[in-house]
């Protein structure tokens, strides 16, 4: 049991040490949130849409190609926590983008599908957008 810790730390230490300084800060809970990201964060070719390849898997394995792997409602939730803690400014703005493209009626889809087949199932995911978008403006220097 200890060498499985043993490895494990030094498998997050060479995986922290690929990433953005950020997480040099020493704070467990932003290191943590950095590992989470590059789990849930990829970019997969059956998900691109346009010139935006990075996309967040909304679980695995059921949930990480294809249709079935960009969802709105999971990715606006995990947005503020993922990349905008772990200072991924850039991602997250195209992210944003990716899915104020495909805006219908003013509704944010919940189902990506590479823009084709879109389903606006979720009442909550424009909301969830919103606030996406009013975290991104006073986290990122944007807001100047």
């Amino acid at each position: 049991s200890k060498m499985f810790f043993s490895l494990f730390d030094s498998i997050k230490i060479s995986s922290l040490k690929e990433m953005n300084l950020i997480f040099s800060t020493n704070e467990q809970f932003v290191e943590n949130l950095g590992l989470a990201l590059y789990q849930f964060l990829g970019k997969v070719p059956s998900s691109y849409y346009r010139d935006q390849q990075t996309t967040f898997s909304a679980g695995h394995p059921h949930f990480s190609t294809e249709y079935m792997r960009c969802w709105g409602r999971d990715t606006m939730i995990a947005l503020r926590g993922l990349l905008l803690i772990t200072n991924q400014f850039d991602t997250a703005r195209e992210t944003l983008i990716m899915f104020a493209s495909v805006m219908r009626h003013g509704l944010i889809p919940n189902l990506h599908d590479q823009g084709n087949n879109t389903r606006f199932n979720a009442r909550d995911a424009t909301w969830f957008f919103l606030q996406a978008v009013q975290d991104y403006i006073y986290l990122s220097d944007e807001a100047e």
